[in-house]
């Protein structure tokens, strides 16, 4: 049992803040929320003076094997991009690494990667990751106490054979036997995949019950390749393959046509709005007052490292709104409480998860950011508005997600902080030669 004493802001949603209550966690679950709740007997306590309680963010979009590739090129778009920052490493870990040591090293870039987002307070995450010994990821995931929904990014069409199709099938059908309640299914991109591989995708999925993540409209280029040689939008291919329902989430969106919109109304979508990563490779500018418009949930992500550098969500937050109200020449475009609202609820109804607000019978999944802090302070009587703009990764101090710690003062609870990330960069410093050859 746990409880949280004296919250100075208890944010419950993006649109109420409550003060100078307690919140008491039983199991996974919150129980009550009240002013002056007596300390159970055997509960631990909590000092949360000077403090906001968050609901947990969700990084709604990741592919964390990506941390092995931050701070490169700023001046390629997606199609360059790919061929020059994520092919050249792609290739070094399946030629450099041993198959033995694979296991270890997804599990690393994992665990670096979840003690980033911890830091800004995520509780849950969706990964889109590369075929390479994927129970490493899950297992980073769990002793970390987060909520790891983690997928095999499947392209035929770019990065196997016939082959290759079928290996990669019947592994995504292994993890989904072996991680039911986390594993996801995540074909890469329309153009990138066959129909044979939607097809068998989009029947797994519904065999498992799995959520389903693909990458949809990312930039004009891609949108008209799926009209030209599939003679539908990508959304209405998808559809028509059975993929479109709720447990569906189209990532980026940027250029959804009007009947895109419509159709992700109409089968419960989620689109996954990524700004920084939008931005950096000059896909284009998510259309959300249109998607907000047509009643579409929204959620909030990072995108993967190396077309963000960072996995700060508040970073994603605060950039996300200016980006609208620039774009559009609007203040009102998209507001703070907006972004809260995706990097939360958003995120939370994504993954079908009673979670993304602090009410009694919701899932205990929060972090603790202290408020004696100069950029902090002084900006409590709008406190979404002061968390969005002011905030930043480091900032937390406590994350807890089913009642349990995942960051507790500051310290990983799950794995040595420090050892791992000394053992991901020296297995790092090996491939680095060999990336830097392929990429020439």
């Amino acid at each position: 049992m746990l409880i949280l004493k004296n919250i100075a802001h208890l944010i419950v949603d993006s649109k109420t803040v409550l003060h100078s209550v307690d919140l008491l966690v039983e199991g996974d679950r919150i129980v009550k929320i009240a002013p002056n709740l007596p300390v159970p007997d055997g509960a631990e306590a909590i000092d949360c003076s000077r403090c906001a309680v968050l609901p947990g963010f969700v990084n709604a979009h990741t592919h964390l094997y990506q941390t092995l590739l931050v701070g490169q090129r700023d001046d390629l778009s997606l199609a360059g991009w790919c061929d020059q920052v994520l092919t050249p490493p792609i290739t070094a870990l399946y030629g450099k690494i041993p198959p033995k040591e694979r296991e270890r090293f997804s599990y690393l870039w994992t665990a670096v990667g979840i003690c980033q987002m911890l830091r800004s307070g995520v509780t849950a995450f969706f990964n889109m990751d590369i075929n390479y010994a994927q129970d490493g990821m899950f297992r980073a995931a769990k002793e970390a106490n987060v909520r790891g929904y983690i997928g095999l990014e499947l392209a035929d069409l770019f990065l196997s054979d016939e082959k290759g199709l079928r290996r990669d099938l019947a592994e995504v059908e292994r993890l989904l036997k072996t991680y039911p309640e986390t594993c996801v299914v995540t074909p890469s991109e329309p153009n990138l995949c066959s129909e044979a591989a939607l097809s068998a995708l989009s029947a797994l999925a519904k065999q498992y019950g799995a959520l389903i993540q693909v990458h949809v409209d990312e930039t004009a280029r891609e949108a008209a390749q799926c009209v030209s040689e599939r003679g539908k939008t990508e959304l209405e291919y998808l559809d028509s393959l059975g993929f479109l329902s709720p447990r569906f989430s189209a990532v980026h969106g940027v250029h959804l046509t009007k009947r895109e919109i419509e159709l992700a109304a109409q089968r419960g979508v989620t689109v996954v709005y990524n700004p920084k990563s939008n931005a950096k490779l000059g896909s284009g500018v998510c259309p959300i007052p249109a998607l907000n418009q047509a009643g579409i949930n929204i959620s909030l992500a990072t995108d993967g490292p190396a077309s963000n550098d960072r996995l700060d969500m508040f970073e994603e937050m605060r950039f996300g709104a200016m980006l609208q109200k620039a774009a559009l020449s609007n203040p009102k475009a998209v507001t703070a409480t907006d972004v809260f609202a995706m990097a939360t609820t958003g995120g939370a109804n994504m993954l079908l998860l009673d979670a993304g607000e602090l009410k009694e019978g919701k899932l205990a999944d929060f972090s603790i950011l202290p408020l004696d802090n100069p950029r902090l302070a002084f900006g409590t009587a709008d406190l979404i508005s002061t968390i969005v703009y002011c905030a930043e990764s480091g900032d937390v101090r406590d994350v807890y997600v089913g009642g349990k710690p995942a960051l507790k003062n500051g310290v990983v609870t799950g794995f040595d902080e420090s050892a791992v990330t000394k053992e991901f960069y020296e297995i790092l410093h090996r491939l680095l030669d060999e990336i830097q050859a392929l990429s020439k």
